[in-house]
Formats: C-alpha cells, sequence, structure tokens
C-alpha cells in the first residue's frame, strides 16, 4: 500500500509540476520538490501512526514526481539534438539507482 502511495499523486502532480518549473525554474522547482521529499520521508522515519506513514508517503510522492518531471526535462534541455537517448539512459540508470540512499543511511533502517 505505501508503494502505491508513494506513486498516488503522480496522477494529479505531474502536470502542475511541470508548471510550477516554468514559473519558478528548473533547479528552484528540484529544491522545491527534494525539500518535500526530505519531508516526508523525516514524517516517515520517526512516526509509528499509520496515518502519519500515509501522509509521509504522499509527501514523498509529490515531492518525487516533481523531482522526475523537472530533472527530465533538465536532462532532455541540456542534451537537444545530441545523444539525447544515451543521456536519457544514463540518467535513468542512476536516479533509479541511487534515489534516497543518503536518507536510507543516515536515518537507519525507519530511513
Amino acid at each position: 500500500m505505501l508503494i502505491g502511495l508513494y506513486l498516488l499523486p503522480g496522477v494529479e502532480i505531474a502536470l502542475p509540476g511541470g508548471a510550477l518549473g516554468k514559473a519558478l525554474g528548473d533547479k528552484r522547482t528540484v529544491l522545491v520538490g527534494c525539500s518535500i521529499m526530505f519531508v516526508g520521508n523525516v514524517i516517515m522515519a520517526y512516526s509509528d501512526l499509520w496515518s502519519a506513514q500515509i501522509a509521509g508517503r504522499l509527501l514523498t510522492g509529490v515531492g518525487g514526481v516533481v523531482v522526475n518531471v523537472i530533472t527530465s526535462k533538465m536532462v532532455m534541455d541540456w542534451f537537444a539534438e545530441r545523444e539525447i537517448s544515451t543521456a536519457m539512459a544514463l540518467f535513468l540508470i542512476v536516479a533509479l539507482r541511487h534515489r534516497g540512499r543518503a536518507v536510507s543511511f543516515a536515518a537507519g533502517w525507519r530511513g
């Protein structure tokens, strides 16, 4: 259920997240998304309440969607008219492999 809750915001947040990126700028929007993810992770790491776990997971999902949308756009912008397929492949491999490890190691088993 918690995995589904992480993915659920993607349905509603992807378009507004892209618009937010256009309004605030890419780097600032990624920072906002990472901050939202961090708050969600902290809520989940330090609460034993099921309702807090759900809220934390939804927040983490919202931040994750914003970060995924904007960083994918940034890679597309950086490599426009060049090796876009190779750049996106490397981006996805690195992004999927390393996301969340720093928080997990810092927070212990709860992370």
